[in-house]
């Protein structure tokens, strides 16, 4: 029996089939392995109607859905737990300055922030009906070594490429500099100091709905990889006076790409 089991075990035929199966049993737990994985789901909270930016999240307004897991490797900071967004008093987050949550948004940690964590939130309590912050990405180069004047006019450019062609062009006249904030949103130049407080991260400004979902819109074209840039007028801002679009053109490309955002 022994010389059987022997003569089994080498005959190569029999090696081969065995090694066949081997690899078929592997390729089998790695297809199952890879299957389970790309169709497994987890559960992530949105908005079910708009919530603006410095206003507070509530049950009312958070829905749980179901997403693929993997999406999770490219959106790390997706809320899969509510407890995430607590503060230690157990309140909701607000939306951070500079966000706008259109229904159906999925609740993303880095546009939250803690009550605790407001800062300088008296500069942004003088918004007029219909306004919300919105904020530009800058730097010290791009606020003049952080030289920019709250309560200025600035003008808003557009900085991108259209096919070869490199655009650089003014889009928005008459917005005011409300404030220079570090990634805190601290104000990075208290009003009579020489220096600065922080590296200067945003400068925010305060837009209607409309506006500010058109600006949105601008950066979220990859074709054009399209970007604002603020520039200050050195002249102070008048009150009441209105915003005013200067290449219609520009707009035209951006709603014709951004069609599907609401």
């Amino acid at each position: 029996m022994g010389n059987i089991l022997r003569k089994f075990a080498i005959n190569k035929t029999t090696v081969t089939l065995l090694g066949i199966i081997a690899g078929a049993g592997v390729l089998i737990a790695g297809y199952m392995i890879r299957t389970n994985t790309s169709t497994s789901t987890t559960f992530v909270y949105y908005v079910s109607e708009d919530v603006k930016s410095n206003q507070q999240l509530s049950e009312e307004v958070i829905k749980r859905t179901r997403i693929n897991t993997s999406l999770l490797d490219t959106n790390p900071n997706l809320v899969r737990d509510l407890n995430e967004i607590k503060d230690k008093n157990g309140e909701f987050f607000y939306v951070n300055y500079g966000y706008y949550l259109n229904a159906g948004t999925l609740l993303n940690k880095n546009a939250l922030i803690a009550k605790e964590n407001k800062s300088d939130e008296k500069l942004y309590q003088n918004l007029k009906d219909g306004e919300t912050i919105f904020k530009i990405d800058v730097d010290l180069d791009l606020t003049h070594g952080n030289s920019v004047r709250k309560g200025n006019a600035m003008d808003v450019y557009v900085d991108g490429k259209d096919g070869d062609d490199v655009i650089y062009t003014k889009f928005i006249e008459n917005l005011k500099i409300i404030d220079v904030v570090d990634n805190r949103w601290a104000t990075t130049k208290k009003e009579g100091d020489s220096e600065s407080s922080g590296a200067p991260t945003y400068l925010v400004t305060a837009v209607d709905e409309e506006m500010f979902k058109l600006l949105t819109k601008i950066t979220m074209i990859g074709d054009y990889s399209f970007k604002l840039v603020p520039e200050d007028t050195r002249k102070a801002y008048v009150e009441n006076s209105e915003a005013k679009i200067v290449n219609e053109n520009l707009k035209d490309i951006v709603e014709a790409n951004t069609s599907y955002v609401d």
